[in-house]
């Protein structure tokens, strides 16, 4: 098996670790079991704060956001803290979208849309602080008026989906696709001078 951390990552000899899958559709993500119980907290409603582990893993991007073993959930929001959001489900699929439209409307040269089902995404503060723009008929951005950060998006024609920006995740959290359901997709519409090297599926 891959070695997911460093063996010489400081203070980790009181920890143990284990894989465990939380579901048949997410990957495998790393959790920290304690031989302390003290070590290792349930208080993770994730509003900022990262969990008490050990120096060395501080800044792992997997402790952070992720579900408990009961239960998915993520937070997220703008820039300004206006609009908070929470996700209760996993992303069916990732999209890096390469298209003019998204580039235009981002200001970047792709973004990234998780595919969700509606009911598992929910406004938790600031809707009547998003701005709704309408790129195309049926295609609806969702926005925050205050400090323009594009939270979520709709389209008529699939009713029971959002799509949601996971890069407005809070601390840079998984959305929990599986490895076979991230795509970079409108490659024929992305800049010429900028190469996808990554081993992501590519469709035009």
């Amino acid at each position: 098996a891959p070695q997911l951390l460093s063996p010489s990552a400081p203070q980790l000899s009181p920890t143990e670790f284990r894989l465990f899958r939380l579901s048949t559709t997410q990957q495998v993500v790393l959790l920290i079991l304690s031989r302390s119980s003290s070590l290792f907290k349930s208080n993770c409603s994730h509003t900022g704060s990262s969990f008490p582990v050990p120096q060395g893993l501080r800044q792992c991007n997997l402790m952070r956001g992720m579900a408990s073993e009961s239960g998915f959930r993520l937070e997220g929001g703008c820039l300004c803290g206006a609009v908070r959001y929470a996700v209760t489900k996993q992303v069916e699929k990732t999209h890096h979208c390469h298209c003019s439209m998204c580039r235009k409307i981002h200001g970047t040269i792709m973004v990234t849309f998780g595919h969700i089902q509606k009911d598992g995404f929910a406004l938790s503060s600031g809707s009547d602080k998003l701005k709704i723009y309408e790129s195309s008929p049926g295609f609806q951005r969702k926005f925050c008026g205050n400090c323009g950060c594009h939270i979520v998006a709709s389209w008529d024609q699939t009713p029971d989906l959002v799509y949601y920006t996971v890069g407005s995740l809070d601390n840079g959290a998984h959305p929990g696709h599986a490895s076979d359901k991230v795509f970079h997709v409108m490659m024929g519409s992305k800049v010429h001078w900028f190469d996808v090297k990554d081993d992501v599926q590519k469709l035009e």
